[in-house]
This record gives C-alpha cells, sequence and structure tokens, in this order.
C-alpha cells in the first residue's frame, strides 16, 4: 500500500491518506479542522509536482552531460 503524506498549510500538522481513498474524499486536518482539499484533487497535484521535479532534474543532467 501506498500511502501519500502532505501537510496542513494551516497548522503543519501531517496529513495522511491511503492510495485506497476514494478520489472524491474529504482530507481533514486531525490536528485543527482545516478542510484541506479532495483526495483526488491532492494526489494529482503531488504527482504534478514530482513530476515537474524530475523532469528539471532530467533536463539538467542533460545540460551538464552536453557540457562536456
Amino acid at each position: 500500500m501506498v500511502t501519500i503524506n502532505a501537510s496542513c498549510a494551516n497548522c503543519g500538522a501531517a496529513l495522511k491518506a491511503a492510495d485506497d481513498t476514494p478520489d472524491d474524499q474529504m482530507i481533514v486536518c486531525a490536528e485543527c479542522g482545516t478542510e484541506v482539499g479532495r483526495y483526488g484533487d491532492i494526489r494529482k497535484a503531488m504527482i504534478d509536482k514530482g513530476r515537474s521535479e524530475i523532469e528539471g532534474a532530467v533536463a539538467d543532467m542533460i545540460k551538464r552531460f552536453n557540457k562536456r
């Protein structure tokens, strides 16, 4: 099982949801009660951010390799 970890923007508490959480389920901070967003939206945002970071790292690696 995969667990997606994030933190609450309001209080900084860890937010956790299992990968089998329904996409339409609202994720609520257990510490302060803030509604963070729907699981599917949060998961997509994290995947998009990870993909962007990987693409940037690969582009930098290619630039360094081509300078040789």
